[in-house]
């Protein structure tokens, strides 16, 4: 019966947690182990890591005239062992 009891307030705990808007869920980077953290952090690390001119730059304009000849190349030059 205390088995019962406890899978059902697991179940109300989960469901509470998945529709809380303040917390985001991801599974983590390593481990399987599932994160959960608050959702204004998570969107400022994101931010924070893609404004940082050290990874990323910001595109001006469309790359699809430039990218796409340089993937074919490359995809056509690829060959698979077998």
């Amino acid at each position: 019966m205390l088995s019962l009891i406890l899978r059902k307030q697991k179940k109300t705990a989960l469901k509470e947690l998945k529709s809380n808007k303040d917390i985001v869920i991801k599974p983590a980077d390593k481990g399987g182990a599932i994160v959960i953290l608050d959702k204004q952090f998570y969107e400022a690390e994101g931010f924070r890591q893609l404004t940082n001119p050290k990874y990323y730059r910001e595109i001006t304009a469309p790359l699809e005239g430039h990218t796409l000849p340089e993937l074919t190349i490359s995809y056509t030059g690829y060959t698979i062992n077998e």
